[in-house]
Order: structure tokens, then sequence, then C-alpha cells
């Protein structure tokens, strides 16, 4: 989407109308290799600024309460609902922002510049106080692929590994409906393991 002076001066609101308006979009084709990495790197941040910000106030609004007053049951289904987040993205943000106001090194790495939004959550996702020291560490000498690799490999609380070897800890999410002989048949299965 291109919008440029005219069709700005078409609808009666100039590029830097009101508070709280859209703002313009400025999308140039033909740029140069280096301005469009440029380009590229500031959008990437600024998508990034977005989840963290969605992140803290889907939170503030889990904590307080406040996504009664737009006549939801949760944050959850406000940011599904009001702002047409999916529900996995609106989940990991709810996750991420109650993550972030205990991993507050973390944060601080985000905000400042040093992590970027993947590799933020993903530390989110295994960190605890005691280890966040060493998963920024690893955060910052590992490519986002690679942290992801590790998080998965990793229960909630550990420290990374050191040798980055072992398989991946493994685990599936399952859901279904079922009559209740399935169902006590589904949770007599795990006994059945053993």
């Amino acid at each position: 989407m291109i919008l440029d002076k005219q069709s700005t001066e078409a609808n009666g609101k100039g590029a830097a109308s009101s508070a709280g308006a859209h703002p313009a979009v400025e999308l140039v084709p033909g740029l140069s290799s280096r301005e469009k990495a440029r380009r590229l790197l500031a959008a990437n941040r600024a998508s990034d600024i977005g989840q963290r910000t969605l992140a803290f106030y889907l939170h503030e609004m889990h904590v307080s309460g406040d996504y009664k007053d737009f006549g939801c049951a949760s944050a959850r289904q406000f940011a599904t609902d009001k702002l047409e987040i999916p529900r996995t993205t609106a989940i990991e943000l709810l996750e991420a922002g109650s993550e972030l106001t205990r991993l507050t090194r973390v944060d601080r790495a985000f905000c400042t510049g040093e992590l970027g939004w993947s590799k933020t959550y993903l530390v989110c996702k295994v960190a605890v106080p005691e280890t966040e020291e060493q998963w920024l560490a690893t955060a910052h000498e590992l490519t986002a692929r690679e942290l992801q690799r590790e998080v998965r490999a990793t229960a909630k609380g550990r420290p990374p590994r050191g040798n980055r070897r072992g398989l991946p800890r493994l685990s599936y999410s399952i859901e279904g409906r079922t009559d209740e002989i399935g169902h006590e048949v589904w949770c007599r299965f795990p006994r059945l393991l053993t």
C-alpha cells in the first residue's frame, strides 16, 4: 500500500493529522540494496517494538481485568476479538508479557536493542531469573534459528546446554473430541505404557 500526499489530501487528512490517526507508509520501489536493507532493519525493529508493546499492554490488561470493560472474558479474547490477533499469537504475547515482568535483564536487552523480539520471546520460554544471564549470553552467541533449537531441547528453568549435543526434548499438542469410553481409554493410556 502506498500512501502519498495526493491520497492523504484526497481524504482530507494530512500525513501528520490528529493523534491516533494511522501513520502514512512510504514504500518506494527501485531503492539501492543498501537503502532496502536499511529500511528492512528499521521495519523489523519497529515490528519488534510493536510485539513488545502488545505483550506489555495485554499482560497489563490481564492483570487489571480491564478486558471486561470491552465485553471480553479475558485479555486473550480481547486480543483475538478486538485486535484480530490469532489465538496462538495472543497466548504467546500474554506469556511473554508475564515472563518479562520477572526477566528484567532480558527485557532491558530488548529495550536497548541488544536483542530482537524473536530471541527475546525464545528466551522467555525457558529462562527463569536464576538462569537469565546464561540464556542472555547464549542468545547473543547464537542465531535465532540455533537459539530456537536450543530452547526446544531445554526444559523451562534449566540452563542452556553447554555442548549443544543431545536430542531435543519433544512435546506434542493433541486436541480432539471423544465420547466417555474414548476419554477413559485416553486417561488410562499413560499407565499402559509403564
